[in-house]
């Protein structure tokens, strides 16, 4: 353990250390992304400023420090590759993962499956037997492979030389996915899939695109009645309840929290410290040792309150706005990823906390916010493709 230890901690200084060297050398390019955006700088400046009125001035320090570092290499990574480049490089990040969670997962199940190793904590025997792979539980599993997926489907579609591996990754996250028990993830994923038509009709002109989307969301608010009609039924065959396994309930000891401390919040990282800090009150009502809000939205009025909160919709609005404008005017099939991504984090964070907390997701977002900035791209020079996969232009 010592060993890991060291080596954490290397790289918690070394990662940052060449991110500042790599925006040096490619600072001309930084410069020109971070100029053209202004309201995520606000609610980035507000989450730091936090500091000043949080519960817990150390955790929150600690928490600014960690934003920091994923800000920074977003901005490079978003200033340095081409939103083709970041798939590519993002699908074989997740395949590492996914192969990875298969080997601890099959033959280290001790610490790849929930329940088998030395944790006798009351979460890991509620799901014994799921896996989690390389990651700390099954549900951050689900979520991160669900992303993976989407991702492996949207690299290099149907080139020849590639699509058979496209589909093993594919398969081998659906997969993963199942092993997971993430009921909720699995959902996701066949409702991103299935709104890639629903992303492809934009670009359509207006006396098509408007008929066909009013025919979906007509779809879709029958599926949503059908659904609250018979939430019970549905959600017992999935193994849950009404109470969404006790997250109503959670939400509802999470909202008197809120309403104590409603413009500004706790501090970015100030409530949720366990037994020691404004959280104790929740976990002794809940019985058991709650991580999070178990939504992403009530978690960002825990650390950051009503304004910030508005800073974060207003900064997803305008970003979702930029992804809606490269998807109908670029003509490649990655200009689907930007609206993908947000859809799924929106949707993602209706039961799990991913914005600030998780520091991979916050990194996406980052990236692509400012990804959407690189308007450049989509005037650049196209050759001619016949390869096409569902209207859009593929290598």
């Amino acid at each position: 353990m010592g060993g890991i230890g060291a080596i954490e901690k290397l790289l918690y200084y070394l990662i940052p250390f060449l991110t500042i060297i790599f925006i040096v050398i490619y600072w001309r390019s930084v410069v020109t992304l971070i100029v053209k955006e202004k309201i995520y700088w606000l609610l980035v400046g507000f989450a730091l400023l936090s500091i000043a009125w949080s519960s817990a001035p150390g955790e929150t320090f600690k928490s600014d420090i960690n934003l920091i570092r994923v800000i920074l290499f977003g901005i490079f990574f978003a200033a340095r590759y081409r939103l083709r480049e970041q798939i590519h490089l993002l699908a074989l990040t997740f395949g590492v993962a996914i192969l990875c969670s298969f080997v601890f997962g099959g033959l280290f199940p001790k610490y790849g499956v929930m329940g088998m190793g030395l944790e006798v904590d009351q979460e890991n025997l509620n799901h014994a037997g799921s896996w989690r792979g390389i990651f700390t539980h099954k549900n951050a599993m689900g979520r991160f492979i669900t992303l993976g997926t989407l991702i492996f489907f949207l690299t290099s579609p149907y080139r020849k030389n590639k699509q058979s591996l496209k589909w093993l990754a594919v398969a081998s996250g659906i997969l993963l996915i199942l092993l997971s028990t993430s009921k909720s993830s699995l959902i996701i994923l066949a409702t991103l899939i299935a709104l890639i038509p629903l992303f492809r009709a934009l670009r359509w002109n207006y006396s098509k695109s408007i008929p066909f989307i009013m025919t979906i969301l007509f779809s879709l608010g029958s599926i949503i009645t059908l659904f609250l009609d018979n939430a019970e039924l549905i959600l017992s065959s999935m193994g849950k309840d009404m109470t969404l396994t006790g997250r109503t309930d959670l939400w509802s000891e999470v909202l008197i929290s809120i309403g104590e401390k409603p413009w500004f919040g706790y501090g970015l990282g100030g409530f949720w410290r366990g037994l020691k800090g404004e959280s104790e009150v929740i976990i002794k009502v809940m019985q058991w040792e709650v991580p999070h809000s178990h939504n992403g939205f009530l978690d960002i009025l825990l650390d950051l309150g009503i304004v910030g909160l508005i800073l974060f919709v207003i900064s997803f609005t305008a970003t979702y706005l930029r992804a809606m404008f490269h998807l109908r005017h670029g003509d490649r099939f990655e200009y689907i990823f930007p609206s993908l991504f947000l859809t799924f984090l929106l949707m993602a964070n209706l039961t799990e906390s991913s914005f600030f907390r998780q520091g991979f997701m916050m990194l996406l977002f980052t990236v692509v916010t400012f990804s959407t900035h690189r308007i450049q791209d989509l005037k650049e020079s196209i050759p001619p493709s016949r390869n096409v996969f569902w209207g859009f232009k593929v290598e």
